[in-house]
Order: C-alpha cells, then sequence, then structure tokens
C-alpha cells in the first residue's frame, strides 16, 4: 500500500497508511457432547455451520457422500458446511463424541472453510494435539460452570484460537490441493449473516410493542412479504430444555417451512417460536404444515410435541402481538380451552384461495364470496380486514395486478385483452388502477420490460 501525503490534521503529519476497516464475527452453535449406546446413528443431515467432531471412547464411522469416514478414540473429523453426512457408532461397546459446529460473518473465511474437504485428524498428529486444547474446555464446561469474567473470556478465546487453527489449515490444504470439493451443494456462503441478524432484530423487536407507525423504521431489514405466520413449538417434557435437541429442531423445522419464504426460529423456552415472511399470494393448506412439523420432531426426539399455529397475518404489529402470547396460547389448548384462530384463519385462507384461483371472473365480488362460504358479507369484510390489514378489494387488485404484470411482461397480448382475462372489463379503468399501482401505464410498462429483457439476452450473448 502506497502512502499518501496528508494536510490539513497536522502540519507535521507527512504520510498516512489507510488500513482498510474489518468486521469478525464468529458463532459456535449446538455444541456438545453424548455418550450412545451400540447400533446408535444419527440420520442423514446438512448444514450451514462447519463441524468438528471428537471421539472421545469407541469408535465412529461418518458416511459423508459416498465415502465413510473412521475415527478412533481421540481422532477429529473435520465436516465443511452443507456436507451431507450421517453417523453411527460402529463398535459393540458405548461410545462418546463432542461435537462442535462454527460458523462465521466473513465473505472470505467462510468460503475458504466451506470449499476445505473433510479430513480426520487423528490423535497424536500437531494438528489433533493444537485443536483439542481449544475444545477440551468446552468439553469440561458441565464440570466448572461459567461464574467469573475471566471464565467467560476463556471459552471466548478458546474459540478465537480454534478459529484461526482452521483457517491456517484450510490454508495450507488449499496450497497442497487446488482441487474444489465437486459435491459441495452451491449456496450463499454468507446465509448465516441473514439468518443471524433476521433471529436477532425479531427477538428483539417482537419483544416490543410495535405499532403500524413504526413500519417505516423496521422495513429495511424486514425480508419482502405479503403476510407473515407465527407457529409455536411446545415440547412437553422440560428435559428437552437441557439437552442438544434445539440444535437439530432447528434446522428440521427450517427445511420443512423453507418453502413457505423467509424462516426465523427464535429460542424462547419453554417454546420455539416460528416466524416465517412470505411473499406468497396464497396461503397454503397450513394444517398441513403444522402435521408435518409435529410428525418430524416426535419422531426425531420421541416425546409428544405441540405445534401451533398462532396466526397468520399482513400486519408487523399483529404478528408481534402473536409473538408476545404464543407460550399462553399453548397453556390454553393444554387446558382445554377453545383456540377460536385457528377457525377464523381457515375461512381468511379459503377466502384468498378462491380469489386467486377465480380472480379472472369479472363478478367476483365480497357477497359472492360470503355466500359461498356461507357466512354473511359484513363478518367476511371485518374479518378480511383484521386478519390481512388489508380490504376485500384491495386484496383482489392486488393479485390481479400482479397477473397483469406478469402478463406484461411474458405474452404479445393486446393490453385490453391482458386487462379482461384478469376480471376488468373496462380497458380505461383498468389502465387508471394499473398506473395508481405501480406509478407506469401499462405500455410504458411493457416497453420498460422488453428493453430489460433484450438487454440481458445481449449480455449473455456476450458471455457466451
Amino acid at each position: 500500500m502506497e502512502g499518501r501525503l496528508t494536510r490539513g490534521d497536522s502540519d507535521n503529519m507527512r504520510v498516512e497508511y489507510a488500513i482498510p476497516d474489518f468486521l469478525f464475527r464468529f458463532q459456535l452453535y449446538g455444541t456438545h457432547w453424548r455418550k450412545v449406546e451400540a447400533g446408535w446413528q444419527y440420520p442423514l443431515h446438512e448444514h450451514h455451520f462447519l463441524e468438528i467432531n471428537l471421539v472421545l471412547e469407541g469408535e465412529q464411522i461418518t458416511k459423508i457422500g459416498d465415502k465413510e469416514w473412521y475415527q478412533r478414540a481421540g481422532d477429529i473429523l473435520y465436516i465443511p458446511p452443507w456436507a451431507k453426512h450421517s453417523s453411527r457408532n460402529s463398535g459393540q461397546v458405548p461410545m462418546t463424541y463432542m461435537c462442535l459446529h462454527l460458523d462465521m460473518d466473513d465473505e472470505v473465511l467462510y468460503p475458504l472453510l466451506a470449499q476445505t474437504d473433510c479430513a480426520v485428524m487423528e490423535a497424536g498428529t500437531e494438528l489433533n494435539a493444537n485443536i483439542r486444547r481449544c475444545i477440551d474446555p468446552y468439553i469440561h464446561l458441565h464440570e466448572q460452570p461459567l461464574s467469573t469474567a475471566d471464565k467467560e473470556a476463556g471459552i471466548r478465546l478458546a474459540g478465537l484460537q480454534l478459529t484461526t487453527l482452521l483457517v491456517e489449515w484450510a490454508l495450507a490444504e488449499r496450497n497442497h490441493n487446488a482441487a474444489q470439493r465437486e459435491w459441495i451443494t452451491p449456496r450463499d456462503p454468507m446465509q448465516f449473516r441473514e439468518k443471524s441478524f433476521m433471529e436477532q432484530k425479531v427477538k428483539a423487536l417482537f419483544a416490543d410493542d410495535v405499532s403500524s407507525g413504526s413500519m417505516p423504521s423496521v422495513e429495511a431489514w424486514l425480508p419482502n412479504f405479503r403476510w407473515i405466520g407465527v407457529y409455536t413449538v411446545h415440547f412437553s417434557e422440560g428435559t428437552f430444555w437441557d439437552r442438544t435437541g434445539r440444535f437439530s429442531a432447528k434446522l428440521s423445522l427450517e427445511q420443512i417451512l423453507e418453502a413457505l419464504g423467509t424462516v426465523v426460529i427464535v429460542v424462547r423456552e419453554p417454546v420455539l417460536n416460528i416466524v416465517v415472511f412470505s411473499n406468497h399470494f396464497t396461503v397454503p393448506p397450513m394444517e398441513d404444515y403444522i402435521g408435518l412439523c409435529k410428525s418430524v420432531l416426535e419422531q426425531r426426539f420421541r416425546i409428544p410435541v405441540d405445534v401451533t399455529l398462532e396466526g397468520i397475518t399482513t400486519d408487523i404489529a399483529e404478528a408481534a402481538k402473536l409473538y408476545r402470547v404464543s407460550d399462553r396460547g399453548i397453556r390454553n389448548e393444554q387446558m382445554g380451552e377453545v383456540y377460536s384462530r385457528d377457525f377464523i384463519h381457515r375461512l381468511i385462507r379459503d377466502a384468498i384461495f378462491l380469489m386467486e384461483r377465480e380472480y379472472a371472473d369479472p363478478e367476483l365480488s365480497l357477497a359472492q364470496l360470503a355466500a359461498r362460504l356461507e357466512i354473511t358479507p359484513n363478518y367476511l369484510s371485518s374479518l378480511f380486514k383484521s386478519q390481512t390489514g388489508n380490504t376485500f378489494s384491495k386484496h383482489l387488485t392486488h393479485i390481479r395486478m400482479y397477473h397483469a404484470k406478469r402478463l406484461l411482461r411474458e405474452t404479445n397480448r393486446k393490453i385490453y385483452e391482458i386487462a379482461e382475462s384478469i376480471g376488468y372489463t373496462d380497458y380505461t379503468y383498468f389502465s387508471r388502477v394499473f398506473s395508481k399501482t405501480f406509478s407506469v401505464s401499462p405500455h410504458r410498462y411493457r416497453t420498460a420490460a422488453l428493453v430489460s429483457s433484450s438487454q440481458k439476452e445481449d449480455d449473455i450473448r456476450e458471455q457466451e
């Protein structure tokens, strides 16, 4: 870096060297040790953490891809992020192992470690001994609980030292072997940044009273959404919270619900809160997702699990209320009280489903929909507003405008034909609604979309 002549701050300063700013953030996650019997096995899974697995006694085989990795007592196995793996006790006696997950918010170090292949660091080697010194404090943590600032600092220092060792090792491995892992699943290497940030923000925001008027201040970090679903998971046995299962539970729930949108899971004993930010127009059958979550968790932990849909809303303030009362809702169910919110939301889900399916019908109206749902128009109107934050007509307009944009981009149909195909018999009225919604006329929108598409094709041809 070259020096830069400076003037202004000090007459005596002649040269200044500006070093870039760096932010480092590391996270140890789901760290535990466990003693298991002969015949034990852990099913195939993956996660965005890198994993350090140490066998303390016995023998273990971990299958990663098509290869099996064998560990004896004292051996350490490095498993990079997104490597699908399963483990089993390969001996006829009990086995004890220690597992530590490391994540980092760093666009240079995370990809480096993610592209470093699996490796067994055998007992007796220098690398193994160095890593053991870093993870031994975690193995013995239950014997000497943290009670002083010095112990807290020591635990953090051990984590930083472990991270440094792994990065140095990964750099050496890359220099010796330039080939990257062929089986790595392409993912966003910075996913941890988003997940960690979202969990912290949701936990902080939803813990306070949030009014609709405060929405502009949080829109900057909220993912795009048309509705928010709030779930609660309650484990009937209190001992669950003394186990390491919360890590596995969060991974399982994320995999089940990720099709709905952005999933944020917050541990808030005695419950897990799940907040789903979805950009879908239609709300799918939530009972199916609840049943799947319950089935997977009960099968994995072999204890009764309650999964409850607290509610669906388009309003962040309402979502915060559902989040805060979730543990009380579980208790109400256990006491045998009627949880009427399920019934209310089922009506709204049915209404939105019909609107999404039949938006092209120019006769579709609040009164018609209410008759089909066997409720009064006034009740449906107030229910729709309270549960979605929008009126029936506004929501129907959103659906129709979404399809209008799609057809303008993807078809050559005349604009008046598009208007008719989404439920508007009056082209002038359709054009006015479109312009008011998107601040651009249908014709100008189509022209801009065609120019953008043409530019993308030119870029692709240039790359080829």
